[in-house]
């Protein structure tokens, strides 16, 4: 017979700690439901311990296999696609003589350093003076 199924609160500093019985693999392992924002499903391996563990430390299993999992890099490659994304919006600054050729980039800067005009790219194949 598998565990019933439980829930746990969260204090206010986002902590809880719970008392579960190992998981007996390769026969079952826990599943636990995240639900708050941004939530996920993970299966758990939870060893056999009489110290405390910390649920981010526990080994995620493959739910068909009960095998443990290779980290999933996917989470980092999307943070970092997102701060690519970002710094890719910023405006650039850039300084020469005469008025610019193409921008790059909506919002670049454009500094004629013989004048002093500056141009602003309101689109990527337009500057205004």
């Amino acid at each position: 017979m598998l565990p019933a199924p439980m829930r746990c609160r969260l204090d206010p500093s986002g902590c809880t700690l719970v008392d579960l019985p190992p998981s007996q693999l390769p026969r079952w392992c826990w599943k636990a439901v995240e639900r708050t924002l941004g939530g996920t499903t993970r299966w758990i391996d939870v060893p056999d311990s009489p110290d405390e563990l910390e649920y981010a430390d526990l080994t995620d299993l493959d739910p068909k296999t009960l095998q443990a999992k290779p980290p999933d890099e996917s989470a980092w490659n999307a943070v970092y696609q997102r701060i690519e994304d970002i710094v890719d919006d910023v405006p650039r600054i850039n300084i020469g003589t005469g008025p610019p050729g193409t921008p790059e980039h909506t919002g670049d800067i454009w500094i004629d350093s013989t004048t002093w005009d500056i141009y602003i790219a309101t689109r990527k194949d337009q500057t205004n003076g």
